[in-house]
């Protein structure tokens, strides 16, 4: 059984066991842009590819001591399968607009598709409802649509985009998507 439980530094370490650090999609939502004297407007279409789109993250010591101070925070999560890590959301505190932003969601390769995830947002709005955030973010791409669906069905929408964050030599085909859970709204 999976229990939830803060997350400690010294327990992060054992993130560097869980298998692939990305994600494999077999569709994309194309990004399109229309303008004219009036207006502007985008428009987001589901594209099936042609062979799986599979993205690998690089983890650089930057990256690691950036969460360890994400952690260091105290509202970054572990799930435990009989002590050992299934997986862990870092999250962190924006108090300029007073929300919970995710860093960060992983699942270990044995554990993905079996409610680990599931569990770790579950924690984090209930901490976010005790602290009266008021809402929670976070990014993923136009090319993570396992992700994109999964925070759907989490309460999550899409709430914004941005087509330039990427560098189009490293990454050509994707777009930055905001989404958010707004406590607020969920509340009432």
């Amino acid at each position: 059984m999976l229990s939830i439980t803060l997350l400690t530094e010294s327990t992060f370490e054992n993130f560097f066991k869980f298998g692939h650090y990305g994600y494999v999609s077999n569709e994309i939502y194309k990004v399109k842009k229309f303008s004219d004297r009036e207006s502007i407007s985008f428009n987001f279409k589901s594209e099936k590819t042609d062979v799986p789109y599979v993205k690998t993250w690089k983890l650089t010591d930057e990256n690691i001591n950036h969460f360890r101070k994400i952690i260091a925070e105290g509202f970054s999560f572990g799930a435990y399968d009989d002590n050992e890590l299934a997986g862990f959301i870092l999250c962190e505190e924006r108090k300029w607009n007073n929300t919970l932003y995710i860093e960060n969601l992983i699942v270990s390769e044995s554990h993905r598709r079996k409610g680990t995830g599931k569990l770790l947002i579950k924690k984090v709005i209930e901490i976010s409802r005790q602290k009266n955030f008021r809402h929670i973010e976070l990014e993923t791409q136009n090319t993570n649509v396992p992700a994109i669906e999964f925070y759907k069905k989490q309460g999550f929408e899409i709430t914004g985009m941005n087509m330039t964050l990427y560098d189009p030599l490293e990454n050509k085909d994707e777009v930055a998507l905001f989404m958010v859970y707004d406590l607020i709204q969920k509340h009432s």
